[in-house]
């Protein structure tokens, strides 16, 4: 098993925090340049799933078997999840010096605080990039990975995917459109890139 970090902003948190975000779809870099080359492959959790073609001409680094190509790890590894946070406190371990029996010889012991249902005044707001591991709050894992095309996203995938239900949209998919367009922008949707799906469970404290 593997840990790997990943980005999510506070809308996002939320929703993984609610129990209504159980999938994430990021666009694969590079991008394939072809459609599809016809060969099919398991994909490691039971199912086949197509093997795109990428800019150099090569199939998946001639790969055959998993999604070992997805840079957020595969079946049964681990995400934690990286969020806009802050120093909230900190104080000094009691054992301390000498006689620490915690590891922490009798250095701070730092506490977070996260903007997402946060909003206390502590120390400035510091970028998610810069979360370290140990403020990290959330931990997922990964139950699937797969590759699709980011509009055949499906209306229960939509839903998996934490979209906020709008009266302005009829449907959850056209819900997800318009948060992946403010995430990234109109003309992403609009070229239906490739992207991983990655599906998950939160792993409780």
């Amino acid at each position: 098993m593997k840990e790997h970090p990943i980005l999510m902003n506070a809308e996002m948190v939320r929703a993984i925090l609610d129990g209504r975000k159980t999938q994430t779809r990021r666009p694969v870099k590079p991008q394939p340049d072809m459609e599809i080359d016809g060969e099919k492959f398991p994909d490691g959790s039971g199912g086949w799933g197509w093997v795109p073609v990428w800019p150099n001409g090569h199939k998946w680094a001639g790969r055959t078997l998993g999604w070992a190509g997805c840079p957020f790890g595969q079946h049964g590894d681990r995400l934690w999840v990286r969020e806009t946070w802050r120093i909230a406190d900190s104080d000094l371990c009691g054992c301390g010096g000498d006689y620490c029996t915690c590891g922490c010889n009798g250095q701070p012991i730092y506490a977070a605080s996260y903007s997402a249902g946060d909003l206390a005044e502590f120390k400035p707001w510091r970028p998610s990039i810069h979360m370290p591991r140990w403020a990290s709050r959330i931990t997922l894992e990964i139950t699937g990975v797969r590759l699709e095309r980011i509009q055949d996203i499906s209306e229960a995938d939509a839903i998996a995917e934490g979209a906020p239900w709008e009266d302005c949209w009829p449907t959850y998919r056209q819900s997800f459109e318009a948060l992946w367009c403010r995430i990234y922008d109109s003309q992403s949707w609009d070229v239906n890139p490739w992207v991983w799906v990655v599906e998950f469970r939160r792993v409780q404290p």
